[in-house]
C-alpha cells in the first residue's frame, strides 16, 4: 500500500458525523458542557464576590493597557521633608546645619532602637531613664539661644483608631479569613505591649 493510500485511509477513519455518533454520547457531551458552564459561572461569581477580575479581563479592548509612563509612575519618589527644611549650609567645625536666619543651628541625631521584648520591667525603666537623662543633659537650659527639640512620636496611648484603620485596610478578598483574623489579633496583642 502506498503512502498516499495510507494517508487517505487514515483521514477517512476520523470523519464520523453526528449521525454516526450514538445518542447517549451526544447527551453526555451536552450534559458535560452544561456542567462546565455552571461551574464556570459559580467560579466567576466567587471571583467577583472577592473583588478579583475574571481571567482574561486584562484583554478587554475598552481598557487602555498600561504605558511605560504608567509603570514609571509606580516607582516615583515623593519629595522628602528634608527638602523643605530651612537650612542654608553645613558647618563642618560645628558639625551642624546653619538655618535660614543665619544664627540658628540644627543638629541631627539618630536614635537606634533597642530590643525591649521579653525584658525585665526594671531594665525597661533603666533604659527609659537613660534616654531621658541623655536628652536633659545634652541641652543647656539657657534663656538666650534656646534649643528646640522635635520628635516624631505618637502621644496617643490608645491604638483603637489605628487598629480600626488597619482592619478597614484589608482587601475584600482577604476579609474574614483565618490568616487575616490571626494577623489582626497578633497586631492588637503587639500594640498592647508597646
Amino acid at each position: 500500500m502506498g503512502l498516499l493510500k495510507r494517508l487517505t485511509k487514515r483521514r477517512d477513519r476520523g470523519t464520523d458525523t453526528v449521525v454516526d455518533t450514538p445518542v447517549e454520547t451526544i447527551a453526555d457531551q451536552l450534559r458535560d458542557e452544561a456542567l462546565f458552564a455552571q461551574a464556570r459561572e459559580r467560579y466567576l461569581a466567587r471571583l467577583a464576590a472577592e473583588g478579583i477580575p475574571e481571567p482574561g479581563a486584562w484583554l478587554d479592548p475598552k481598557r487602555k493597557p498600561a504605558t511605560v509612563d504608567d509603570i514609571a509612575a509606580l516607582y516615583a519618589v515623593n519629595p522628602s521633608f528634608v527638602d523643605m527644611l530651612p537650612w542654608t549650609e553645613y558647618l563642618p567645625q560645628e558639625q551642624a546645619m546653619l538655618l535660614e536666619d543665619g544664627k540658628s543651628l540644627a543638629a541631627f541625631y539618630e536614635l537606634t532602637p533597642i530590643g525591649t521584648e521579653g525584658r525585665d520591667p526594671e531594665w525597661l525603666r533603666k533604659a527609659r531613664d537613660a534616654l531621658e537623662n541623655a536628652l536633659q543633659d545634652s541641652f543647656d537650659e539657657l534663656d538666650e539661644s534656646p534649643w528646640v527639640v522635635q520628635f516624631y512620636a505618637r502621644d496617643e496611648t490608645s491604638w483603637e483608631d489605628y487598629l480600626e484603620t488597619l482592619h478597614d485596610y484589608v482587601q475584600p478578598r482577604a476579609q474574614g479569613t483565618a490568616f487575616t483574623e490571626m494577623y489582626l489579633q497578633q497586631f492588637k496583642h503587639h500594640l498592647g505591649k508597646v
